[in-house]
């Protein structure tokens, strides 16, 4: 998946049995993303908690390799990809995670879904 990225925010370190959660406001109640990471010529998809409006996005991350730096794509809904925006108006298109056998839940600055 990597390779598909032109720009990629790094969430940063986290314990893979906490999770980490994706800090836009979620547009709408019940809405579910994937995060779709490769991994050893392999697709790992990991599905969103079902969204509150107005809160970050979770992910449950434990079964994710702790030893291991992910990078992908997230999706909406409908397998539409989701760009990611910070403070100033900086476009990613890819999201880059490190989970760790140790630490707290991981949080990625703050994003929004448009400009």
């Amino acid at each position: 998946m990597s390779c598909c990225c032109n720009n990629t925010v790094f969430v940063g370190c986290f314990c893979v049995a906490t999770g980490f959660s994706l800090d836009f406001a979620a547009p709408a109640d019940g809405l579910i993303y994937k995060l779709v990471f490769g991994f050893h010529m392999t697709f790992i998809p990991l599905l969103s908690e079902p969204t509150v409006t107005g809160q970050p996005v979770q992910f449950d991350t434990s079964g994710l390799n702790p030893f291991y730096t992910y990078v992908g794509k997230l999706y909406d809904e409908n397998g539409d990809p989701v760009p990611l925006f910070d403070a100033d108006g900086i476009e990613y298109d890819c999201v880059k995670i490190k989970p760790q056998t140790f630490g707290g839940v991981g949080k990625s600055t703050p994003l929004t879904l448009t400009i």
